[in-house]
């Protein structure tokens, strides 16, 4: 879990009945954490956690300038007794106060290769995810660059990008989850929303197969901007997380070859399992996009892998 704990989260909201949303957040998460059944792994970071300092310079600052990471949970097994693993998860959180900017790349990036992949080196995992929780867009650039001010947004593409990368590389999936306030207009214009729908794409956690930048017919991450009782909309989704199976992609980004080298199309193998103890199914490639042998799959005029209909 990567939740943000920016000044913004001490804000009240219509839907928080006089709580403000880190309250609600807080109490959400350390009764859910807690009540994890035995066998799953969880972890904490909070961003930023600490004041952000203005940094205008083109030199990035090392990440603990923004990014209180000596404050985080490691990814252990919960539910077990004692246990202290949602005891520390639930000292952590309220232990946290409200404050600063949202450095929320450099906090995405050093949770991914810091606390996540390390411990997918002795937890095994079907599929491992990373939640971000965020009422807002980031507010400072990676190397903890930007003013310090939580209204001043900056550009959210190298986020995303991180997201997809840790998807196609890694095989982490980013659940998004837009707080009261994610709403609000970015730098540009937009609504908030957008690029939180961006970045569930990316995560490959899409709500909907129909999902959309625009919400129409609604959002691919989880929208909890403008929902009745915050409180009760953030049990419900998290109670239901461990259980959610995602819309999946047909459609897959080859990783880009080594330098100097270049993909052979007619060495690509591509294969599935429906379990961890399933028989390995190979499908085979097709040269047309109609699939006339059934299923299987082909490559795109951008060298995209897309699988047949069936």
């Amino acid at each position: 879990f990567l939740i943000d704990v920016s000044s913004s989260m001490n804000d009240t909201a219509s839907n928080t009945y006089g709580k403000t949303k880190w309250e609600v957040v807080r109490d959400v998460l350390s009764s859910t954490i807690g009540s994890l059944p035995n066998g799953i792994a969880a972890g904490l970071m909070l961003y930023p956690n600490e004041p952000t300092i203005p940094n205008l310079s083109l030199s990035p600052l090392p990440i603990d300038t923004c990014v209180n990471t000596s404050a985080l949970v490691p990814i252990q097994i919960v539910g077990s007794v004692p246990a202290t693993q949602s005891d520390s998860i639930s000292s952590i959180l309220l232990n946290a106060s409200p404050q600063g900017a949202r450095p929320t790349q450099d906090a995405y990036t050093y949770t991914l290769n810091n606390v996540l992949l390390p411990a997918l080196t002795s937890i095994r995992a079907a599929t491992p995810y990373l939640v971000l929780m965020t009422d807002g867009p980031p507010t400072m650039a990676a190397g903890c660059q930007g003013t310090g001010d939580n209204q001043v947004t900056v550009d959210t593409n190298p986020l995303i990008q991180a997201i997809s990368v840790a998807n196609s590389d890694y095989s982490v999936r980013t659940w998004v989850i837009g707080l009261p306030g994610s709403d609000q207009a970015t730098s540009n214009g937009e609504d908030g929303r957008a690029w939180l729908s961006q970045a569930a794409q990316a995560g490959q956690t899409m709500l909907s197969t129909d999902c959309g930048d625009s919400g129409i017919p609604n959002y691919c991450h989880v929208d909890l901007s403008q929902v009745s009782n915050l409180q009760t909309s953030l049990e419900n989704m998290l109670s239901g997380l461990g259980a959610t199976t995602s819309a999946l992609t047909c459609s897959f980004r080859l990783p880009p070859p080594p330098n100097g080298q270049t993909v052979d199309p007619s060495k690509i193998s591509l294969s599935y399992t429906s379990a961890s103890n399933a028989p390995r199914r190979y499908l085979i490639g097709q040269s047309d996009p109609t699939c006339p042998q059934g299923d299987g799959w082909y490559l795109t005029a951008d060298n995209q892998i897309d699988l047949c209909a069936k």
